[in-house]
């Protein structure tokens, strides 16, 4: 993402990366996805964290992610291919899964090996 601007700005109106990128549903403003653990802002609908496959609770800070910690929004650090259509990330890429289960912790290259092409644009 990058943001440029008419007229220069302070840095400390900008504020310090990491940023809180989201999007929304239009005509449905209060839907919001975030990156994981990143809070929604104060126009997001309560009543939808938790629901369905989200297991947020922002009571321990966790937002926008499913039971096996997979997140609804990623930030890639480089061009990517994504899923095609009706396909899971997890057939694409199959160390995504154990990479979300350990909260990034082990298989932080998942993006660049065990790739399954067939389900990839």
């Amino acid at each position: 993402m990058r943001f440029t601007f008419a007229t220069a700005q302070p840095p400390a109106l900008i504020g310090n990366p990491p940023y809180n990128p989201f999007i929304f549903r239009v005509g449905n403003r209060g839907l919001e996805v975030h990156l994981p653990d990143r809070p929604p802002t104060t126009l997001a609908d309560p009543s939808l964290l938790g629901s369905a496959d989200d297991t947020s609770d922002p009571t321990r800070g966790r937002y926008y992610k499913t039971a096996g910690n997979l997140p609804f929004a990623l930030d890639m650090p480089t061009r990517w291919r994504y899923p095609l259509e009706r396909a899971s990330i997890l057939q694409g890429y199959r160390s995504f899964g154990p990479w979300a289960e350990s909260a990034g912790q082990t298989r932080t290259d998942w993006y660049l090996s065990d790739i399954d092409t067939d389900f990839l644009y």
